[in-house]
């Protein structure tokens, strides 16, 4: 696989941190748009932010909040997440046989509670996802290729 390391998409990024709990209440979490690389995402998740898609609307802050990301919402993306929770195996051994691996994995908070693994797995594409349709496309046919139930 090539990668180009100065290759830059867009996301929705958390304007808080959350390394070791995110807020009881998923509204409370607001998100800004930035145009990151690979290296960039990877820095933010280990400064404990948290991602979502972009959107179209944005609150009267330039914020998205809860109220913003909605289906109906949907922009696009160029990033696929896969949440793999209560695994019995290690990241590292999980990712070790997929024929496609991810550009990114990295451990969540739930990861070695009550003797379970718990991962994030992160696809970034070369081109956007522009419709609910070619997402949902895309994410299954990502999981079927490595076998995700």
């Amino acid at each position: 696989m090539l990668t180009n390391h100065d290759f830059k998409f867009d996301i929705s990024v958390s304007t808080g941190n959350y390394a070791t709990k995110k807020p009881e209440k998923a509204w409370a979490i607001q998100y800004s748009h930035k145009s990151l690389t690979i290296a960039e995402l990877e820095t933010l998740q280990r400064e404990g932010k948290s991602f979502c898609f972009n959107f179209k609307d944005v609150s009267d802050s330039g914020l998205i909040t809860a109220h913003e990301k909605t289906l109906a919402g949907f922009d696009y993306t160029n990033v696929v997440f896969y949440d793999i929770d209560k695994m019995m195996i290690p990241m590292e051994d999980y990712i070790e046989p997929m024929p496609y691996k991810p550009t990114l994995g990295y451990t969540t908070i739930s990861n070695g509670k009550n003797g379970y693994y718990g991962y994030r797995l992160i696809y970034v594409l070369d081109e956007p996802l522009r419709s609910i349709e070619d997402f949902d496309t895309t994410y299954y046919a990502i999981a079927a290729a490595n076998g995700f139930r």
